[in-house]
């Protein structure tokens, strides 16, 4: 089976020691121009399903599963770990429901799916802001506000916006 890495290079360390790696690419997200410019979605789930091997019963943990351990990891260190536990359930709650409006769900098989399928930021921040539109209860309507403001950054002005 082929294994695949992916290494977040901001400081563009890794560019010389991955074109001497056969088979690699090396992908500028900076919004640059030339062959290797490229895109990627955060929001989009790989279907990387596998066995828990700790789990006396293998529970098999689907692919979006897996995939929110991977967001709340990216969230986490994208905001260097400023959400609350309060504000990052809100985002998890909103990123489910963002999912299942695009018709993906836990039992869903992302291997059929193409790119243009998956949600990007600026789904998941129009949604935010209709959440927040919509709220009654003041204390979730400001996390709302809160969320959708730190969300505006991967949304509008960023290289996950138009992936």
């Amino acid at each position: 089976m082929e294994q695949r890495y992916g290494i977040i290079d901001p400081e563009h360390e890794y560019k010389d020691m991955c074109s001497k790696i056969e088979n690699s690419k090396w992908i500028d997200c900076s919004g640059g121009i030339g062959e290797n410019v490229g895109r990627i979605n955060p929001l989009q789930v790989y279907n990387l399903a596998t066995v828990d091997l700790e789990d006396e019963y293998e529970n098999v943990k689907s692919p979006l599963a897996l995939h929110f351990q991977n967001l709340g990891t990216f969230f986490s260190l994208y905001f260097r770990n400023q959400l609350s536990v309060r504000v990052t359930a809100i985002l998890n709650e909103t990123l489910e429901e963002l999912y299942k409006n695009f018709g993906i769900t836990w039992e869903t098989n992302t291997s059929k799916l193409k790119n243009n399928q998956f949600p990007i930021m600026k789904d998941l921040y129009d949604l935010l802001l209709e959440k927040h539109k919509k709220e009654t209860e003041p204390k979730r309507k400001e996390d709302y506000e809160n969320l959708s403001s730190i969300i505006r950054e991967l949304a509008i002005r960023s290289r996950f916006s138009n992936v």
